[in-house]
């Protein structure tokens, strides 16, 4: 699976271009609502990922899924942080849709305080809540570090027979020095959960989900 990704930071950043990176992707990840981002940044993210989507030649229709931050869950009335971007790709792409189809069964610990990146762990706990339209899938999420989430994700859509082609992710965080801006492209291996997990179970219809066509 391709991961696509446009920020490199390092957790102890040294360069006055790590250290602008590391601010960057903050902004874009503030806590504070969606209203309170660096809309720019996002904007930013969205002209970039459709430059990659037309570069790949995806057959379209797109369907953009956001992944959904620690504490997304079934029982959270937010949407995900990450729906901002998947709006913006959609936006500057072409035809294509935002499904924001995916939930965690509980709030989960977020990965930045020692939560789980185990690709089985994450699509043990992660649902679908609706089904999704025939297209290309492609999935979205602020920062990618080992790829588990984006793993989970694939392989949760894969349960609907949704092949998932595509991870775009605004940054990819490394332990390294590294090249603050760019794009960066990353192969991870194909995730195949247990079979005992394929269940009916992973689905679970519990709030219309967010349409957003461009």
């Amino acid at each position: 699976m391709r991961v696509t990704s446009f920020v490199s930071y390092c957790a102890y950043p040294v360069s006055a271009d790590e250290k602008y990176a590391a601010n960057f992707v903050r902004s874009v990840k503030r806590r504070g609502g969606l209203c309170d981002r660096n809309t720019d940044a996002v904007e930013w993210f969205g002209k970039m990922s459709s430059i990659v989507i037309s570069a790949k030649r995806l057959q379209g229709p797109l369907v953009v899924v956001p992944i959904p931050d620690s504490g997304c869950s079934v029982r959270s009335n937010c949407p995900p942080l990450t729906l901002a971007l998947a709006e913006a790709v959609v936006t500057h792409g072409k035809p294509a849709t935002v499904v924001d189809a995916l939930r965690w069964i509980r709030p989960m610990k977020p990965s930045h305080s020692g939560g789980d990146r185990k690709p089985q762990v994450l699509f043990d706990h992660l649902v679908l809540t609706c089904s999704l339209p025939q297209g290309s899938v492609v999935v979205v999420d602020d920062v990618v570090t080992t790829g588990g989430h984006v793993l989970a994700a694939a392989a949760a859509l894969s349960t609907v027979r949704r092949h998932c082609s595509l991870a775009l992710c605004l940054a990819k965080s490394s332990k390294t020095a590294c090249q603050a801006f760019g794009i960066s492209e990353t192969f991870l291996s194909d995730f195949h959960p247990r079979e005992s997990c394929l269940s009916s179970s992973k689905r679970i219809p519990t709030f219309e989900p967010i349409l957003s066509n461009s």
